[in-house]
């Protein structure tokens, strides 16, 4: 069994973890269904908590994932997918806010403020917000970078340079969503984002590393991708999501254009 009290106390890293099966307990008297619902919350901290279902190497496994992030990023694999790092690009080929959308607020007006001025040409004020998302974006570059090379000893500097670089991810994100808008990007910058707080404490604390792990689940899989997917099947039907026809429509003359 799990025994929470004395992880409680020391908080082991995860690589100092034992690792022990597990299973779920009803209780010695759980005859009915009522005493068997009456253990469901117990049940679902244990395996909230539960050690055997977390990475032994939990930074190393982070820094893992952003590398395969950033390589994606820089080599457009995600094609034609939005790109967060080509939303300089973005900005420079449109020269112009995006079309307004009845359910979407104008976040980019927001956020990118005297992009087009009526005082002036237009121009200045674009190029001069296309420069500085390309310093925002060699800025992320560095601190990502550095938060790689970083012997995880250094557990503030790995956090600090990881947080850097997140906020300006989604904050290119968030701009480059305005332009495209989809819901496949979503997911990746609210884990991102939310990766923040537990980045500093992966190594030595077990807590960080359920937290995130759990984040991942619950909070990003089955809202965003799991559920949309369902969705998917409501308002196309199945037979058109198993064969692809769904595409097909796009791909007619004239529908699709690259820049």
């Amino acid at each position: 069994d799990y025994d929470d009290d004395d992880d409680d106390e020391d908080d082991p890293s995860p690589s100092k973890l034992k690792r022990t099966p597990y299973h779920l307990e009803v209780g010695r008297n759980a005859t009915s269904i009522k005493a068997i619902i009456q253990h469901i919350p117990d049940n679902i901290m244990t395996y909230w908590t539960n050690t055997s279902l977390i990475f032994v190497r939990p930074l190393l496994s982070f820094k893992c994932f952003l590398a395969f992030l950033l390589f994606i990023e820089l080599n457009e694999i995600m094609a034609p997918e939005q790109s967060m790092l080509a939303t300089p690009e973005v900005v420079s080929l449109i020269r112009a806010y995006p079309k307004k959308h009845v359910y979407v607020n104008p976040y980019v007006e927001w956020i990118m403020p005297g992009l087009i001025s009526e005082d002036v040409d237009g121009g200045a004020s674009v190029d001069a917000w296309v420069w500085r998302l390309e310093v925002l974006r060699s800025v992320l570059l560095i601190s990502w970078f550095a938060f790689l090379l970083l012997p995880k000893k250094f557990l503030m500097a790995n956090g600090v340079s990881y947080a850097i670089g997140a906020i300006i991810y989604v904050y290119l994100g968030v701009i480059g969503l305005m332009y495209d808008l989809a819901h496949s990007t979503q997911g990746g910058m609210l884990f991102i984002l939310s990766a923040i707080p537990a980045i500093p404490f992966l190594e030595t604390s077990r807590r960080a590393n359920h937290w995130l792990r759990k984040f991942l689940y619950i909070g990003v899989f089955v809202p965003l991708y799991l559920f949309s997917g369902f969705s998917k099947f409501r308002y196309l039907g199945i037979i058109p999501n198993l064969t692809g026809s769904w595409l097909w429509g796009d791909f007619g003359k004239g529908k699709l254009h690259r820049a």
